[in-house]
């Protein structure tokens, strides 16, 4: 028997080094960079499964089966250098360290500094999402989600060039791809299908479906570091002499479908030179008629999971449904709840302004009761030149008096009816909205809690309207009014400017000179129950109602803060046109 495994070993090393010498016609002075160049240092992407990742230090994956398969046929050797990111692997390149990538798509930007093999996998991109009743056709399907994408990767790269204004969530590995989607942060990623077949296979994902991509196709081939032209001259060899049935067996082994023997690809191919060599071939058939059948079983168990996962879908969509009814009731109350929590932040200063103006017309009542008693105590009698002079003074006054019960009554009248209209619900029809109008509105109901020494400065400019709901917009204003004013404290300026955008928007700035927030928080201030207002007992409800009612309204809002220089947000909506 040990006899019999030397002759086996012997056929394969002749056959093997026969196929690199003749089958690839590798000419002298490729031959001769063999030589002097034995093993090639290589790194790749640590997650980017099934064609390339980091398994506790050791590189596995479909690229490292092609690069096994070359070793094989040219005698050249790879030696793996670890890299835990792609900033990682372009220090290597500076440092030296590698020759190579074996799994990239190729850029201009890569192109610079790298020359490529022959491309060995074309794999059309995918989008995933979770499983709604969603269609998409084209971009535009794309334009109103918030689509997760890998950090410096090239398609991340074109779709940011292509549709700059799509909503992009980034991440560090294709894995946390589907995390993102699966914690409902994202609703959507762009990747290839034998990328997207893996991580749902692997990880049963089955609350995510695969649409067909409107993108055009992947094209992964080998990154070789310039100036070794012979390396890229023998892997296009090496992978051109590679027939489709090899190419199968390398992508399948990362698949729950395909044949998993456990024996070494190397040991299996000498194995079956040598029952060639014998002319075994009834065995070999016997075997290849075992594997059909197993992958036919294996098709149709599939099938079965595949079928009994749609059912467990459509009970999962009932639930999701209910659950989203359930969700839009309780953020109507809690938009409702975030009005009266402003009410009641407000009644306090509002009943003290009311109070004032009540003071105001009760000290003027008194003189003019003196008044009309003069009055009526000389009607009837000739009048004296003192009476005629005090008669003329009584009549401006008078005259005077009226003026400021009237202003005082009309003041407190507009102060209680704009209360009123912010915390009713009102009625869901959007109607056309002035945003000029609805500035002054708002700072006619603040206008009672603003302290003397702050300044507001107006700049309204926009002369389009935008099709609103009048309560929750007017409530957007009111909130990040308040936050400004908070902010300030008792002195300072805050600029509330309108405009007219140019691609047929219509915008709002709001802007303090406040404390400011620090950069690590611009994100968080939009969160549900995030708030910095803990001794004034905040709710953490107010932006992040904010930020859902422009969304719902087709809007964006940004936001642009430095610590001790202040705060402004910027809010841009559809204008109404035509």
């Amino acid at each position: 028997m040990s006899s019999l495994r030397w002759v086996f070993f012997f056929i394969a090393f002749y056959s093997i080094s026969a196929r690199a010498s003749d089958d690839l016609n590798l000419d002298s002075l490729e031959l001769a960079w063999i030589k002097n160049n034995p093993v090639i240092t290589y790194s790749g992407d640590p997650s980017w499964a099934p064609y390339d990742y980091n398994d506790n230090g050791e590189h596995k994956g479909i690229s490292r089966n092609y690069l096994d398969r070359i070793s094989e046929i040219t005698g050249l050797q790879f030696k793996y250098v670890p890299s835990d990111s792609w900033t990682g692997i372009r220090d290597l390149f500076k440092e030296g360290k590698i020759m190579m990538i074996p799994a990239l798509v190729e850029s201009r930007e890569r192109a610079r500094h790298l020359d490529f093999s022959k491309p060995y996998i074309n794999e059309e991109y995918v989008i995933i999402t979770s499983e709604k009743e969603r269609r998409i056709f084209d971009e535009n399907d794309l334009a109103n989600l918030r689509i997760v994408v890998v950090r410096d990767y090239w398609i991340t790269n074109q779709l940011k060039t292509k549709f700059p204004r799509f909503d992009y969530v980034e991440v560090k590995s294709t894995p946390e791809c589907f995390e993102v989607i699966e914690g409902g942060e994202a609703e959507a990623a762009i990747m290839d299908f034998t990328v997207a077949m893996y991580f749902i296979e692997k990880n049963s994902f089955s609350d995510l479906k695969i649409v067909p991509s409107i993108f055009e196709e992947e094209v992964i081939q080998m990154g070789i570091l310039s100036g070794n032209e012979p390396l890229v001259g023998i892997l296009n060899k090496a992978l051109v002499s590679m027939d489709d049935s090899e190419k199968a067996e390398m992508r399948n082994e990362f698949f729950e479908v395909s044949l998993k023997s456990g024996i070494p690809r190397k040991y299996i191919r000498m194995f079956s030179m040598g029952l060639i060599f014998l002319g075994v071939v009834v065995i070999v058939v016997i075997l290849w008629n075992q594997t059909l059948q197993k992958e036919v079983r294996s098709r149709k168990a599939a099938e079965g999971r595949l079928v009994q996962a749609n059912v467990n879908l459509r009970a999962k969509s009932d639930e999701l449904n209910q659950a989203l009814d359930s969700l839009k009731k309780m953020q109507a109350k809690l938009v409702q709840a975030e009005k009266l929590s402003a009410i009641g932040q407000m009644s306090e200063v509002v009943n003290h302004e009311i109070n004032n103006l009540l003071n105001y017309l009760r000290a003027s009542i008194s003189p003019l009761k003196r008044d009309i008693e003069f009055l009526a105590s000389i009607q009837g009698k000739e009048l004296t030149k003192k009476d005629e002079v005090e008669f003329d003074e009584i009549k401006k006054e008078v005259s005077v008096l009226l003026e400021n019960l009237e202003q005082g009554s009309g003041q407190a009248s507009e102060i209680i009816t704009e209360i009123g209209q912010f915390g009713r619900a009102g009625n869901r029809e959007k109607r056309p909205l002035n945003p000029n109008q609805l500035v002054e509105a708002t700072i006619k109901l603040l206008n009672p809690s603003i302290p003397s020494g702050v300044k507001l400065v107006l700049d309204l400019q926009a002369t389009r309207a935008l099709l609103a709901l009048t309560g929750p917009i007017k409530q957007v204003m009111i909130n990040l009014l308040k936050n400004s004013l908070e902010a300030m404290g008792e002195s300072g300026q805050i600029r509330i400017s309108t405009y007219d955008h140019a691609n047929d928007l219509v915008g709002f700035k709001i802007s303090d000179e406040g404390l400011g927030i620090a950069p690590e928080n611009h994100e968080k201030v939009f969160e549900p129950f995030y708030t910095t207002k803990k001794s004034s007992g905040g709710s953490g409800l107010g932006l992040a109602i904010v930020q859902k009612v422009v969304r719902d309204h087709g809007g964006s809002i940004s936001l642009n803060s430095e610590v001790g220089k202040g705060t402004e947000f910027t809010l841009e909506f559809p204008a109404i046109t035509g």
